[in-house]
């Protein structure tokens, strides 16, 4: 990840010191600085927190997008069921996606 300036300007945005973030991840004010400067890589634990902490995406995080909101990519699936009883006593039950 080597747009650090990115968590840094978030971290301006919302008006929060680096201790208060570092408090928000479990993390001394010190190692969260070197994330914010590019001096230590940011593990990808502690990006998915700073991206859930933030509300972004892991790909503004990482400069992929410059689309700050975060978006639930997984599609619902809806399902139709039908159950049939047949005159012989076996019941078959159809699911099907749509």
């Amino acid at each position: 990840m080597q747009n650090y300036y990115r968590i840094r300007d978030l971290r301006e945005d919302n008006d929060w010191t680096q201790k208060q973030v570092a408090d928000q991840l479990f993390m001394q004010r010190e190692v969260y600085r070197r994330y914010e400067t590019g001096e230590r890589e940011i593990p990808f634990n502690i990006a998915i927190a700073i991206a859930k902490l933030y509300n972004v995406s892991l790909d503004y995080l990482a400069g992929l997008s410059n689309d700050k909101e975060r978006k639930d990519t997984r599609k619902e699936e809806k399902q139709k069921i039908s159950i049939h009883q047949e005159n012989n006593g076996i019941t078959t039950v159809n699911i099907n996606n749509k």
